[in-house]
């Protein structure tokens, strides 16, 4: 999956528990794994927490807003966020995805029944 958002390492909650606030990580998506049932929360590893910038901090910070407002279903919110992180951070990972995806949305809404914001792993 880290193609797909453009990021390099990819990690899980288990990894982020076991570091223990050693790495600087932002949440990035709902995946589900070729081949399994349930989804997992999946995190961009950014840095090592001792090389973290606050400036860093408030970006991953921001971006989880709008990631959060994106698994609620409100894209349009969603996108805004998404695009004040590009002109504050310039194209990081995932933000380019998540615009593009949020754009897809609102032309043609998913239900909101069912929506869950999961992102289907298809290729390995």
């Amino acid at each position: 999956a880290n193609k797909e958002f453009g990021t390099l390492i990819m990690t899980s909650q288990s990894t982020i528990d076991l570091c223990q606030n050693k790495i600087h990580a932002r949440k990035l998506a709902r995946l589900l794994p070729k081949g399994k049932k349930t989804y997992i929360t999946v995190y961009e590893v950014c840095s090592l927490m001792d090389k973290a910038t606050p400036d860093m901090i408030a970006h991953a910070r921001r971006f989880e807003e709008g990631l959060d407002l994106f698994f609620e279903g409100k894209f349009k919110e969603a996108l805004a966020i998404f695009e004040e992180c590009v002109e504050k951070w310039d194209d990081q990972p995932g933000q380019v995805y998540y615009i593009e995806r949020c754009k897809e949305l609102i032309a043609e809404p998913p239900d909101a029944e069912t929506w869950e914001g999961i992102f289907v792993q298809i290729n390995k």
